[in-house]
């Protein structure tokens, strides 16, 4: 997605008057309303970026501010179903004695001005393995139905627009965070319920930016939302943690520098004060590569990175783009897992699955194989020494 720089300040502007109170500036000659919302819908932001034009909504163009309302009020039941959804959850796991600890976005969405203002896709919940079986069922009694299933959570929908992730790891195993968070019911506290377990600032704080750090290094990379959820927890709660506990958590997930980025660049997004960035804190990259993606990047920007990955070792492009198209067939043994159990005691029967798994997708989602394979055909890194590479 290329930047515009004006439509980007003027949307970040908007959600910096959102947050802070403030009455923005009249748009700018050149800049498109219509730019703005597609940018907004793009980054997720767009409730708390109308939320701060209420009094210049006569400034919009009538269509885009009826089209951009009803999207609105879109999002605000989205919000009362979710909130609505994820007390019902709560209160019928504490009836059926199954810890549970809410994640992400359910956790911090009361810091924007309005709950609503912080657009989520799914609730997160962690539960035990072992409670894992009975979590899903009564999910399912309340018309919850299994989508997907992965190494650390099972994605479920209540239709039409209520998506429910039941986390078993905080992180997928995976990930080169895994191993801090391998034990993820070590991270939880009580709370007023013996079954409701919380993060301690600190925690949620750390592993807030190792979910953004994730996504930025190795997923499709995050968007403005991530940027925003930092510089609102550091409004509210920065001086009250225990900064060097937080110090040295990011110091074994090797983030400190990442952190320290982030932070400079929430500060001059959004905080209210001029603000200079610190010395040897170069945030002029990570402000394009953010802007220039969604709310977790673009699945383009994911992909380009697998396929270098593979020519790092050593592969040609064309031999690259076959050995993510395979590895999109075969799955590796400990993703596999997640989607069926019995390989945690029986990984022998991992061809098996494999098999399983292909005639559940030809029978639910027979288009997505081919989907897949013009996703990995389209991939183009422009990229000469992979061009010169491929032509060898």
């Amino acid at each position: 997605m290329a930047v515009d720089a004006r439509v980007s300040e003027y949307l970040l502007e908007l959600l910096r008057c959102g947050v802070n109170d403030t009455v923005p500036s009249e748009k700018p000659e050149g800049v498109s309303w219509e730019a703005v919302y597609a940018l907004a819908r793009h980054h997720n932001v767009s409730a708390l970026a109308f939320y701060a034009l209420r009094e210049r909504l006569n400034e919009l163009p009538a269509a885009l501010a009826e089209a951009w309302g009803e999207y609105n009020a879109k999002l605000l039941a989205k919000c009362v179903n979710q909130e609505h959804e994820l007390a019902h959850l709560c209160e019928i796991f504490e009836r059926e004695q199954i810890p549970y600890m809410p994640l992400k976005g359910s956790c911090i969405r009361h810091l924007y001005p309005e709950t609503y203002l912080r657009e989520m896709s799914d609730l997160d919940i962690l539960v035990p393995l072992e409670k894992m079986g009975n979590a899903c069922e009564l999910a399912h009694s309340l018309g919850y139905s299994i989508e997907s299933e992965n190494t650390h959570h099972i994605e479920l929908q209540k239709k039409p627009y209520v998506f429910l992730e039941l986390h078993m790891n905080l992180i997928s195993t995976g990930s080169p965070y895994f191993q801090y968070y391998k034990h993820p019911w070590s991270f939880a506290r009580a709370s007023d319920s013996p079954y409701c377990h919380v993060m301690m600032n600190e925690d949620y704080y750390v592993y807030m930016l190792v979910h953004t750090a994730k996504h930025y290094y190795y997923w499709t990379g995050t968007g403005i939302r991530s940027v925003l959820d930092v510089y609102l927890f550091n409004r509210a709660y920065r001086a009250t943690l225990d900064l060097d506990y937080v110090a040295k958590q990011l110091k074994k997930l090797k983030l400190v520098d990442f952190a320290k980025q982030i932070e400079t660049l929430s500060e001059c997004w959004f905080s209210s004060e001029p603000h200079s960035t610190e010395a040897g804190c170069d945030i002029t990259k990570m402000q394009y590569y953010i802007l220039s993606g969604t709310t977790y990047g673009s699945l383009m920007t994911y992909d380009q990175k697998v396929v270098r990955s593979y020519i790092d070792k050593g592969k040609s492009l064309r031999g690259a783009k076959l050995a993510m198209y395979m590895h999109m067939a075969f799955l590796p043994l400990c993703e596999m897992k997640g989607m069926y159990p019995i390989l945690k005691k029986v990984p022998v029967l991992l061809p098996f699955c494999w098999v399983a798994r292909w005639f559940r997708i030809l029978l639910r989602k027979p288009d997505s194989i081919a989907a897949q394979y013009r996703r990995v055909v389209a991939i183009d890194l422009y990229d000469k020494k992979a061009e010169q590479k491929d032509a060898r």
